[in-house]
């Protein structure tokens, strides 16, 4: 049994609590950034699932009990265990590329989607859906820049994580009229936490007090920015809300600059608007379908 939906009558709010959760999402990668200065990759991402799956117990008190009792099962270790292999990506691609060019080549994953649910979900893709394909991917070689001086390998670590992050919302549409949201939240949670608690004590390293601070604060701000999309969507229609994901990339630009002085360059940026056009008509194409 799940609680009753609230009504889709607010798109203005829902609209914003999506560039909110974006924002967290940036802010979350900040801190994971600064953390990879003197934390191992493992404990950041145990303290992410820790602490998020506090969050969620603190949020969702009267779910508690229920909160893991799923007819799903397979599908949401399935799906756990891309979130946790992408949660490793990511931290490991944060200590060597920009917050922006992060953000820029993950905004791929619409596109992804629409490749995978044409394989697996056999849902029909038009032409012009073909197109903005191969235009993405144009935009994310212009930000890759392979064969140049600028290309860094480690910048295909966010690539694969939108592989993973794409394969695990064609599982979540097999599961999103069938399930609760927050279960899947907390399956993903807790199955990261236990995969990354049998690594972390050969790699661990004792905070002090502004450590915890942020190890805190990592899974604070991925347990707040998924409960904001949640909360978007109840909110409003996901064609309204869906296209304003790609504020996540303002957002980058903007604590990059402020808290690691890093500004993406010239061709970054034209990349960055090919993959994110693209992105943003599959959105509003599957909006209109």
């Amino acid at each position: 049994m799940t609680d009753t939906p609230r009504p889709v009558d607010a798109p203005l709010r829902g609209i914003i609590l999506m560039c909110v959760a974006m924002l967290l999402m940036v802010g979350m990668s900040a801190t994971t950034k600064h953390l990879n200065a003197t934390f191992s990759p493992t404990q950041v991402i145990w303290a992410r699932f820790f602490f998020n799956l506090v969050l969620i117990y603190v949020v969702f008190p009267s779910r508690a009990r229920r909160m893991f009792v799923t007819q799903y099962l397979g599908l949401h270790l399935a799906r756990s265990c891309l979130i946790a292999f992408a949660s490793v990506l990511f931290v490991m691609a944060l200590r060597h590329i920009s917050i922006a060019e992060m953000v820029a080549i993950t905004n791929t994953a619409p596109i992804l989607i629409t490749i995978l649910a044409a394989l697996f979900l056999k849902e029909r893709v038009t032409s012009a859906g073909w197109l903005a394909v191969g235009i993405a991917f144009v935009g994310v070689l212009i930000i890759l820049r392979p064969g140049t001086d600028v290309f860094q390998w480690t910048a295909i670590l966010p690539l694969i994580m939108a592989v993973s992050y794409a394969f695990n919302q064609i599982i979540a549409r097999k599961l999103g009229h069938l399930e609760d949201p927050v279960t899947s939240l907390a399956y993903t949670t807790l199955v990261g936490l236990i995969l990354s608690t049998v690594a972390v004590p050969f790699d661990w390293t004792m905070p002090d007090a502004t450590g915890w601070v942020l190890l805190v604060m990592v899974g604070f701000f991925a347990g707040a920015s998924h409960f904001f999309i949640i909360r978007s969507y109840e909110r409003s229609s996901a064609p309204t809300v869906a296209p304003f994901i790609y504020t996540e990339l303002l957002w980058a630009m903007i604590v990059g600059y402020l808290v690691f002085q890093d500004l993406p360059d010239f061709w970054t940026l034209v990349g960055a608007a090919v993959v994110a056009a693209s992105g943003l008509y599959v959105l509003l194409r599957e909006g209109r379908a």
